[in-house]
């Protein structure tokens, strides 16, 4: 019991989590955006 609420993340933690994973998925999603349109096959 102990164990598991201690291995509990905090708010805190959880909001760092969340913005990282945002910022990451924003970030994959402009990559794919500028492959698209800069880095066209010929």
């Amino acid at each position: 019991m102990i164990f598991k609420q201690h291995n509990r993340p905090t708010p805190r933690e959880q909001f760092a989590k969340r913005v990282r994973h945002q910022f990451g998925l924003k970030r994959s999603i402009a990559q794919t955006v500028y492959e698209l349109h800069f880095k066209r096959p010929d």
